[in-house]
């Protein structure tokens, strides 16, 4: 009997062979109930293997309905490559090892390990958990039902991940203390090494032929390498990004360094703990973690706090530093270095209070270089998120970061999405990512035929967002919407305040159940909106992507205006001198592409299979009177547009359900 080509150890990944399995009358159309031959899954899956076996980069856009996922999963496997999934959320991840792979396994026959890896703080520390039982100060003791359910899940869980808790608090305060945070971890010197949840992890990902990640994992991993600190991913030979879209932000984040309140006084009060457990505390380093947190209280309240109306991030230049905070520095890094040697030459000193030394050191040298605001290809800010204070410095631009850590280094890199073009081009996102002109690019069109299944409304009276008066008219558009889809909407906006507004203008209006995000978990919200038809949803960014919400519970998504992205943020607002200093033009270059791509996403909430119906309302009249209008429009799916209210009507009730 002939070896089946899917499970033959080498080959070369041709068209015969993803023919074979996603074609008409392919291997998935045989084995999957429900399947449907798409084209542009198809062609997809070449270009993948084929970027996988000539060691090309590959972007790639697939719009919705394309069945993408399948679409690099089943080439990767059948590669013989050993591949890192990176995708957006957790919640992928999850799917793609829930769900999509046992598909492959059962419709395919075909063998293979694959492991999934998630953030360090995902799992609990056995180190961390044992002290802290130790120390018997801790507020969270009264938290006794839910240290007994850790306790009891602790004796069975296989991977320590905190997922599996899932009858606990989302945000419970005690896992702070127990998780296995990489400031805190002792890596080989650590007592239980041998038993460790990331070495496990670790093992169950080195033995894979598939690792699946998050992009916040992928990017810590590259900047642990960058900072010699080792790897957390083991060596791999290929990475698809899906989602990729969000690279450029999250990686913007990972290598570029963060001080704040919280990690201050988590180094000291490790510090503290660490020298309980240690023994006997010489008197000498009350004082020193004393002057530490005074110090600490100077500096941080030299930076003023906003009142909440204002923006909460204002960017700091050599010029505008707060002088105290200037004066209060050197002191500051003095009390550091002090702190850091005597943890080190304790005359009882452990392993874990030379990694607080180190812990020290490495704060006191990022306060230096936040502070010294000196690096041209850095931007530098203060953030205020809640009770805490934030510094940061960020590279401008990543494209050298992506080049050295990743590029030179990996020689097979697959960029997927659902919007990754503007106006059927990706030269700004090869250009955000540091790629070259020429490195190979697909576009496939939606699977969905937006043309029969949506109509595009703007209202022929939608003033200009920046005149005064726009918040009003956009709460009068919103009851007149919802009232003709009955409900069953997400309106969604550009930021919190214009959210608030709108919905305080409508909600004695509508007797539709209205919800508003952050009243309740995004997962609760989500619940209940599937479960009301007739629900309507308020929401910002994070409601713009990664939900998927089928069938008619969605008939309408309301979009207040064109998602540009403020210029008053200082990472934008660096990004466009930057562009400006090198003669480009930040607008057409940066803020029109990026705001394109933003918007696709908020569209692509709408259809979601292909017996969805619905409008997509957009209340900027921006999109149909100024010249890069067009861009956007070129940009959407084919929608026939109207900007007739009656029109809007008529077509909710020529698709009214039964």
């Amino acid at each position: 009997m002939p070896e089946d080509p899917l499970l033959g150890k080498s080959f070369s990944v041709k068209h015969h062979l993803m023919e074979a399995v996603f074609g008409p009358n392919g291997r998935l159309k045989a084995t999957l109930p429900g399947f449907q031959y798409r084209p542009g899954q198809l062609q997809m899956a070449e270009a993948v293997g084929k970027a996988l076996e000539l060691k090309n980069y590959l972007v790639v856009e697939a719009g919705t309905g394309t069945g993408k996922t399948l679409a690099y999963l089943i080439p990767s496997l059948v590669s013989g490559f050993k591949v890192v999934i990176s995708s957006g959320t957790k919640n992928l991840q999850e799917q793609i090892l829930q769900k999509d792979l046992p598909l492959i396994r059962k419709g395919l026959g075909l063998r293979f390990r694959a492991a999934v890896m998630k953030g360090r703080a995902n799992y609990l520390c056995l180190r961390r958990w044992n002290n802290f039982h130790r120390v018997s100060h801790h507020p969270f003791l009264i938290e006794g039902p839910h240290i007994q359910t850790i306790t009891r899940w602790l004796r069975k869980t296989q991977t320590g991940d905190r997922a599996e808790l899932s009858m606990l608090p989302e945000n419970l305060p005690v896992w702070s203390f127990i998780n296995s945070g990489v400031e805190q971890c002792l890596g080989g010197r650590c007592n239980h090494q041998a038993d460790c949840f990331i070495t496990r992890m670790r093992r169950r990902a080195a033995s894979a032929n598939m690792i699946i990640v998050n992009h916040h994992l992928f990017f810590a991993d590259l900047a642990v390498r960058q900072k010699g600190y080792g790897e957390v991913i083991p060596a791999y030979e290929a990475v698809i990004f899906d989602e990729a879209h969000q690279l450029e932000d999250v990686a913007t984040q990972y290598f570029g360094i963060s001080v704040s309140t919280w990690r201050a006084e988590e180094l000291l009060r490790d510090a503290h703990q660490a020298m309980i457990l240690a023994g006997k505390m010489p008197r000498s380093m009350h004082g020193v973690i004393d002057r530490c947190r005074g110090l600490f209280e100077r500096f941080f309240s030299s930076f003023p706090r906003f009142s909440p109306e204002r923006d909460q991030n204002y960017r700091l230049t050599e010029e505008n530093i707060p002088l105290p905070a200037a004066r209060c520095l050197p002191d500051l890094g003095d009390a550091l270095t002090l702190l850091a040697s005597e943890m080190k030459n304790l005359m009882h000193a452990t392993d874990e209070t030379d990694r607080i030394s180190q812990r020290a050191e490495q704060l006191r040298d990022e306060l230096m270089f936040i502070m010294g605001a000196s690096d041209r290809g850095f931007v530098y800010w203060r953030e205020i998120r809640g009770k805490g204070i934030f510094l940061h410095a960020a590279p401008i631009d990543i494209s050298r970061e992506m080049a050295r850590y990743l590029y030179e280094k990996v020689s097979r890199v697959i960029f997927a999405s659902a919007t990754l073009s503007a106006a059927s081009k990706f030269s700004y996102f090869k250009q955000r990512m540091g790629l070259a002109p020429d490195t190979e690019e697909l576009l496939i069109p939606t699977h969905f035929d937006f043309a029969s299944q949506a109509l595009l409304y703007v209202p022929q009276k939608a003033p200009d967002p920046t005149l005064p008066g726009f918040g009003r008219a956009v709460a009068e558009e919103v009851i007149e919407i919802i009232n003709a889809s009955r409900g069953r909407a997400f309106v969604l906006f550009t930021s919190h305040h214009n959210m608030i507004e709108a919905f305080e203008a409508v909600k004695g209006r509508l007797q539709y159940p209205l919800m508003l995000q952050g009243e309740r978990p995004r997962s609760a919200l989500l619940e209940e909106f599937r479960e009301d038809v007739s629900s309507v949803l308020f929401a910002t960014s994070s409601f713009w992507e990664g939900v998927d919400v089928r069938g008619e519970a969605l008939s309408c998504v309301i979009i207040d205006k064109l998602p540009f992205a403020s210029p008053s943020d200082p990472i934008v607002q660096a990004r466009i001198e930057k562009i400006a200093s090198e003669g480009g033009n930040p607008f057409l270059d940066y803020q029109v592409p990026q705001a394109i791509i933003s918007l696709r996403q908020g569209v692509g909430r709408l259809i979601r299979d292909i017996t969805d119906r619905g409008i997509i309302a957009i209340l900027d009249a921006r999109i149909l009177h100024r010249g890069y209008g067009r861009l956007f429009l070129q940009s959407l799916p084919s929608i026939p547009l109207t900007q007739d209210l009656e029109e809007v009507r008529r077509f909710f009730s020529d698709h009214s359900p039964g």
